[in-house]
């Protein structure tokens, strides 16, 4: 049996030399199976002897490992190995060698024009360091053996064309010897440092272990369409540092069971990996870090169970994530600092296969530039959460981190689109922060359902708190310290959360009653306003009808709406000054009493809680202090209280009167009821003395006689004094020349208070009289000089230039 064997063998042989040497293919298919043997030296001897077409042989089992290594030179390379369908079977390691020692064919520093092992099965290729002419074909390689281990290491290998594996099946041994904290490495498929001169197709291939493509360039792409990624050390794909033209997965998704790295890469054209399935047993699924790509990133509909890594992203179009879903063991699921997008961020609604964006931990974009939009329409964000302690239950922290965002175009937080089902646009369990943002055009805050729940739990020690000093604990959007160059848009959410728009400022705001939190379920200061500023305010009533404002309703909702902010006069003035741009005149003079109003009660609140001896330490320290201690420090203490008391009760009284008679200056209409009152109380006053002769001619030296013994008006042969006036003057008009200042109207010259004859009155009534008319007069100066400042509007336009400096 085995002589028949070896001649069986020898036939074989005999029959690939006399094909090669005429340069026709060795298809020994059609010897039966068990017969097709050869030694891997005889192939050897073959190559190296010269062939005229090159070693092309199809269907052999080849024993043994076939060495090339160190052959051909860039002059005279080996010729075209095209070694098809053919089973290697590897030699046993030896003692003490691990199975990644076992080499199936090795061309290690070799010249060869071309490589094709279209399906042929073996351990491992080695090719560290060969040069290829023209391209590799790797179609459908496998495993040899039931084992299953077939791995491919082409480091610093240099091809010509192109790398085709469509279809393979490769699996390197796992190195369990690598330490925690040593850098994972790629054994499945490795191409560190390669340079490939066309495209690199692993289109429905599988590869355990990994693909390594570090420092690798690739002139053409990289095609991982339904190609399989299984990583053994944590990294299914690494290219980073590497240089490709571009990536794709469009006809079928990409799976990966490890970590997809791309940091530092630069991708001349697009990433195209929709549908992708990404899961990684560490905290990161895709890392782009510091990654410059040529034009757009497509992850649309990809599941990613693992953090996305953006920080420092170089990116010169789109970024997409329609309908993806991120799932992170961190606390954070998207990590985009200092990222650079020059087109737009989607995170967002997929438009045909209407699934929401999904993240479970933090999306951080601190720092980040995108050239035209971020639409988050169509997301639902789950922010990071821990236990809390004394409730046994989880509360959501921040979901969104945008501090110092950069956008040319639109933040869009949900939008006016009807959803099915009742779906809110945009809904984040976790605080939308965006301190310090710096936007184009607009900010649209609308159809968004936003928990922010304060954690109640101390912070770890290696972490900082995201609260900016200004925002409230509650805080459930905060956008705080930021410029919008458009049209701010807040209108019809459901908040559970304040609002921070602590020193924001707008061009145009566009809100609405119910889009901030409601006023009925949330605490006092849910709004915060402080410093906030706008030039144009759209819908001044709040309601998003077309009907012509209402000023009885705009003031009363605007009004409400700055008392849900803690007091700030500049925020009155802003809105006084939208107001009166919007030619509502009127409703802006009420908001700006509505600023005096409130600043009257804080000053009666203050009078009610000021203690006569304050004290800044504790009560028991108080029972301490011996008795006359605290007699002598109350003693001390009450003059300042009696003061300060009366000081502010006075002004209080004052400001009161203020806001009855001119509405603090504000108000013409108090203004002109108050100057009727006045001219009606001195017309009956004066019209009464003269009825009751209290008002006498005023007697001038000029016109009067004298009879030695008195002087007086001449009357038949007497003197006359204490004439009454009578229809002299007309009490009307003698009002008017006693009350208004610096205007004579020749009333008060001709009559004075004095008792005239006949008269019933007491010298009393004429002596009340004097004074009334004193305090008349003085009432006019005051009444005149508030009246003319009230009816010019210089308080108003002050108080609104001013703001709280007024």
């Amino acid at each position: 049996m085995v002589g028949v064997r070896d001649v069986t063998s020898r036939a074989v042989k005999r029959y690939v030399r006399q094909a090669l040497e005429s340069g026709e293919i060795a298809d020994c298919r059609h010897f039966p199976t068990e017969d097709r043997a050869v030694d891997a030296d005889f192939l050897r001897s073959l190559i190296l002897g010269g062939l005229p077409t090159g070693m092309r042989i199809v269907g052999l089992r080849i024993e043994g490992a076939l060495d090339l290594r160190d052959c051909g030179s860039e002059a005279q390379p080996l010729p075209a190995l095209r070694i098809e369908q053919c089973s290697f079977v590897a030699p046993t390691p030896a003692a003490g060698q691990g199975a990644l020692s076992a080499v199936s064919l090795d061309l290690s520093r070799s010249h060869v024009a071309s490589l094709s092992l279209h399906g042929s099965r073996f351990v491992s290729l080695c090719c560290r360091g060969m040069a290829c002419r023209s391209e590799v074909d790797l179609t459908e390689v496998g495993p040899s053996d039931e084992s299953g281990l077939c791995w491919i290491d082409m480091s610093n290998a240099v091809i010509g064309g192109n790398i085709v594996a469509v279809g393979a099946h490769l699996q390197s041994p796992r190195n369990d010897s690598i330490e925690s904290g040593e850098r994972s490495t790629c054994t499945g498929l490795v191409l560190q440092e390669a340079e490939i001169g066309g495209t690199l197709n692993l289109y429905r291939s599988k590869v355990i272990g990994g693909l390594s493509l570090y420092l690798a360039r690739l002139k053409g792409d990289l095609w991982l369409g339904q190609c399989r990624l299984v990583a053994h050390n944590g990294w299914a794909l690494n290219a980073n540092d590497a240089e490709i033209g571009a990536i794709y997965a469009t006809r079928e998704p990409l799976f990966a069971k490890g970590c997809v790295a791309l940091n530092g890469a630069r991708i001349r054209s697009r990433i195209n990996l929709e549908n992708a399935r990404i899961s990684a047993s560490e905290t990161m699924a895709v890392s782009m870090r510091k990654a410059h790509i040529g034009e757009s990133v497509s992850l649309e509909n990809a599941d990613m169970e693992g953090r996305l890594g953006l920080a420092g992203l170089r990116c010169q179009g789109d970024f997409s994530l329609l309908g993806a879903r991120i799932v992170s063991n961190d606390r954070d699921a998207l990590l985009a600092r200092d990222a650079q997008i020059l087109g737009s961020l989607h995170l967002s609604l997929h438009p045909r296969s209407k699934r929401r964006f999904s993240s479970k931990g933090r999306v951080i974009l601190d720092g980040c530039h995108i050239g035209n939009d971020l639409n988050l329409c169509g997301a639902d964000l789950h922010g990071e959460f821990e236990e809390i302690e004394e409730l046994g239950n989880k509360q959501y922290h921040s979901a969104l981190l945008a501090a110092d965002l950069r956008v040319g175009g639109c933040i869009k937080l949900g939008d006016k689109s009807e959803l099915t089902g009742g779906q809110r646009s945009l809904c984040s369990e976790g605080a939308l922060r965006m301190q310090r943002v710096e936007v184009g055009k607009d900010i649209q805050l609308f159809n968004t359902k936003v928990v922010g729940i304060a954690p109640r739990k101390k912070v770890r020690d290696a972490e900082t708190t995201d609260v900016s000093g200004s925002a409230p604990d509650n805080t459930g959007f905060d956008l705080s310290y930021s410029k919008v160059g458009g049209i701010l848009i807040i209108g019809d959410n459901d908040l559970t959360g304040a609002v921070n728009l602590y020193y924001t400022n707008t061009d145009i705001l566009w809100d609405t009653s119910n889009g901030y939190p409601n006023a009925d379920l949330c605490k006092k200061d849910d709004v915060h306003l402080v410093g906030f500023s706008y030039r144009v305010l759209m819908l001044p009533d709040m309601g998003d009808v077309n009907d012509p404002a209402n000023l009885r309703k705009t003031v009363n909702v605007r009004k409400a709406w700055l008392e849900r902010s803690p007091y700030d006069a500049q925020d009155y003035a802003t809105l006084a000054r939208a107001l009166r741009r919007s030619a509502l005149t009127d409703e802006a003079r009420e908001i700006m009493i509505a600023r005096f109003v409130r600043e009257l009660a804080m000053l009666a609140r203050g009078v009610n809680d000021r203690k006569a001896m304050p004290s800044k330490t504790g009560s028991d320290d108080i029972m301490s202090q011996a008795l006359w201690q605290r007699v002598a420090a109350l003693a001390l203490a009450v003059p300042n209280y009696l003061f300060a008391q009366l000081a502010d009760i006075a002004k209080y009284v004052l400001m009161q009167v203020y806001r009855l008679t001119f509405g603090f200056g504000l108000d013409p209409r108090r203004a002109t009821l108050t100057l009727l009152v006045f001219f009606v109380l001195g017309c009956s006053v004066f019209a009464d003395a003269n009825r009751k002769k209290l008002m006498i001619v005023d007697q001038q030296p000029v016109a009067t006689l004298s009879d030695r013994s008195a002087i007086g008006a001449g009357l038949a042969n007497k003197v006359a004094d204490n004439v009454p006036c009578g229809d002299m003057i007309a009490p009307s008009l003698f009002a008017l020349d006693v009350f208004i200042p610096l205007v004579d109207l020749r009333q008060e010259s001709k009559c004075e208070i004095g008792l005239a004859d006949g008269t019933k009155a007491t010298a009393s009534e004429a002596a009340f009289l004097k004074f009334f008319k004193a305090f008349y007069a003085f009432c006019g100066w005051i009444v005149i000089s508030l009246s003319i400042l009230t009816f010019s509007g210089f308080l108003q336009r002050r108080n609104e230039l001013l703001g709280g400096d007024a």
